[in-house]
């Protein structure tokens, strides 16, 4: 199974920052157990990814609660219409923010906002089997609006597939062959 990470060269930067500022980052730091510097790099490389999109994509903070909430009863055939009239924003932002559109592209993208979002999601792969887990904390809503928007992406790039869906309240896993060539650092 491969699950490597390639680093980017890095840079050293110094700027002025206020002294307010500068001891909420150490006090966090702390509290994460990570010294300054790392949340520092955590922070710009949030912004460089999502942070400078948000406004343009009109994507705005929303607490967890409020989503599952307002989503507590909604059907399945009404999660699968809601995913699909998501998915061309999605698409707008993938051509966005690569310059073009696949499916490797679409789940770089689905891991940057996970991430960014504060979610845990991990993509694995074991020949020609991908493996993604995603740990939303957002319900069994979360899982089945995943399992639409994951299927459908996985139907229009790979038609053919059959892609195994685990769904429980806080996590969704699901299994597809995609090629043994496939690499996801290479994007």
């Amino acid at each position: 199974m491969s699950s490597r990470r390639v680093a980017n060269k890095t840079v050293h930067v110094t700027c002025r920052i206020s002294e307010d500022a500068v001891a909420v980052i150490k006090s966090d730091a702390s509290n994460l157990g990570i010294r300054p510097g790392s949340l520092y790099s955590r922070i710009l490389e949030r912004h460089a990814r999502w942070g400078r999109f948000q406004e343009s994509f009109g994507l705005i903070p929303v607490p967890k609660w409020l989503l599952t909430g307002l989503a507590s009863d909604v059907s399945e055939e009404r999660m699968y219409e809601l995913s699909s009239n998501v998915l061309p924003y999605f698409k707008n932002m993938v051509i966005f923010m690569n310059g073009k559109y696949d499916l490797k592209g679409c789940i770089v993208a689905h891991e940057e906002y996970a991430q960014m979002a504060g979610m845990l999601m991990e993509h694995k792969i074991d020949g020609d089997i991908h493996s993604f887990a995603l740990r939303h904390e957002m319900g069994l809503f979360g899982s089945m609006f995943m399992k639409s928007v994951w299927a459908q992406m996985f139907k229009e790039f790979v038609p053919d597939s059959r892609p195994e869906f685990v769904v429980h309240d806080e996590v969704i896993s699901a299994k597809i062959s995609l090629g043994a060539d496939w690499n996801k650092y290479d994007y």
